[in-house]
């Protein structure tokens, strides 16, 4: 498996890197993701990314709502792609059973 490089953020001139996410943080951006249907609460919908932001970056309560807003959404969008490419990584090393049995 190739080695992933963790997304960071800067908020207020400190950079935080991304933790490896686990299978808790993976249900949390389905759940999400599931949920973003454009009929959501923009403030809702906004708590929520940071929320995911805030716990993916490892970022104290007291900066979360410092974080610049253009760094919202790419934030957001980094942590559910490493999510999902973490969680397919290994999809290609597993043997393709239809090919391996076609005659």
């Amino acid at each position: 498996m190739k080695k992933i490089e963790m997304p960071k953020v800067e908020i207020g001139g400190v950079e935080y890197t991304a933790k490896r996410p686990t299978m808790g943080m993976w249900r949390k951006c389905v759940k999400q993701e599931m949920s973003e249907d454009g009929n959501s609460d923009p403030i809702a919908l906004m708590d929520a990314r940071l929320g995911i932001i805030k716990e993916f970056y490892g970022i104290p309560d007291d900066k979360i709502e410092d974080i610049d807003v253009a760094d919202v959404l790419p934030a957001y969008r980094n942590a559910t792609k490493l999510v999902w490419t973490i969680a397919m990584s290994k999809m290609g090393e597993l043997p393709n059973e239809a090919g391996e049995n076609a005659d």
